[in-house]
């Protein structure tokens, strides 16, 4: 189970985890029998829920919000363009940028740092080759222009360019490939690790603020249709998604017509802010009444609410409200 508000480590990990069942999983399998089991969070007891009665074992939350694993498997169709990354950074140290998927569907995702193109990304980059589109590994944050200054002999810039990404994938030198290249730096051009770690500071970047240099862009058909920026969010706000807006009293005899409202709390570039948890408030007037709940929180950055007719025509208005942000409206047509 991986809750939304859970840490971006742990959700990183359910990611990983759909996307391996599905890539074992992806000959001769019933697709039908791994996706109804997890399509959504769902209520449960207090045995199987940790005691606040849902199972968080959906790629869909409780009010159908797309929870972090459920892009494995939107990125799978081509019913609209999909780009998502794993991590956002949150809690990693100072310059290191960790490991983050790239979830998309596109034909090409190319990584940007600042103008400069970095590296450009294809599914059949995906170490998860059983599936379509599956994540792709941001391995490359220096590419092969990025220190053009420096002048450096080839061999000598493949060199320096594994060591900083090891620097910044896993904020060391440590590992058995890097330390051949940083004895080979040192005895034949006579580079110290100082130097390297300087070098680093100076063209990747230095301190937590370093990866907002970068961005993605998913290009379909050789035109850009989604930018993903890893910003530190400058404003919250609120996005609401209803099922629908016009609601009918139409052969519904005793009954009512329903909407659902999904709600996320976004930044400026619609990525979900998953430790947004303020409270929230909904309000309806008009031909329009909420079913529940009236007073929620965000989970994960995320939550929902439920509306429905009552006996008479018109219009109603959902107000949804929350602290420090403007309240939205919703508009329903009832007939």
């Amino acid at each position: 189970e991986v809750r939304p508000f859970d840490t971006e480590r742990i959700r990183q990990e359910g990611v990983l985890s759909v996307a391996q069942y599905l890539d074992d999983d992806s000959q001769g399998f019933d697709f039908s029998e791994g996706f109804v089991c997890e399509f959504a969070d769902h209520p449960a007891e207090a045995f199987h829920s940790g005691g606040d009665g849902l199972s968080y074992d959906g790629m869909l939350d409780f009010f159908r919000n797309m929870k972090d694993a459920g892009y494995v498997y939107a990125a799978e169709g081509r019913k609209k363009p999909v780009l998502f990354v794993s991590s956002r950074n949150d809690g990693e140290a100072a310059g290191v940028f960790g490991k983050k998927y790239i979830l998309t569907n596109a034909d090409a995702v190319r990584l940007y740092k600042e103008k400069l193109l970095i590296k450009e990304y294809v599914p059949s980059e995906s170490a998860y080759q059983g599936l379509l589109h599956g994540p792709i590994l941001i391995d490359d944050y220096v590419g092969e222009n990025l220190m053009a200054g420096e002048l450096l002999p080839q061999k000598e810039y493949e060199l320096v360019r594994m060591c900083f990404n090891e620097l910044a994938l896993f904020g060391n030198l440590e590992s058995k490939e890097i330390q051949k290249a940083k004895a080979a730096l040192q005895r034949k051009y006579n580079i110290s690790e100082k130097e390297l770690l300087l070098m680093f500071q100076r063209y990747v970047g230095d301190g937590r603020d370093a990866i907002l240099d970068y961005r993605l862009e998913a290009v379909y058909d050789g035109n850009v249709q989604l930018v993903w920026h890893p910003q530190i969010p400058a404003a919250a706000m609120i996005l609401v998604d209803p099922s629908s807006t016009r609601l009918s009293l139409k052969n519904t005899g005793d009954t009512y017509d329903m909407a659902l409202v999904r709600i996320r709390a976004v930044d400026e570039h619609r990525n979900t802010l998953s430790y947004f948890g303020e409270p929230l408030l909904a309000k309806a007037t008009g031909a329009i009444e909420v079913v529940g709940p009236a007073v929620t929180s965000f989970r994960g950055g995320m939550c929902g609410v439920f509306v429905r007719t009552k006996e008479e025509t018109g219009e109603g208005r959902l107000f949804l409200s929350t602290n420090n942000l403007p309240t939205e409206e919703i508009v329903f047509q009832v007939s």
